[in-house]
């Protein structure tokens, strides 16, 4: 009985574990795509204000 009970709350806590490691997974991929897009949009506003130029 006691055993079961620690597999289960193992259980849970491994669950749990990869969820967040998938979400913070989510997360910086996320990030890493805002981040490029801010990247991109800077280098191309340069591109404009020096042909205009």
């Amino acid at each position: 009985m006691i055993l079961s009970v620690i597999l289960q709350v193992f259980n849970v806590l491994l669950v749990q574990s990869q969820i967040y490691e998938t979400d913070r997974k989510d997360s910086n991929q996320f990030l890493q795509t805002t981040l490029s897009f801010d990247n991109t949009y800077e280098q191309s506003k340069e591109i404009v204000e020096t042909k205009r130029e």
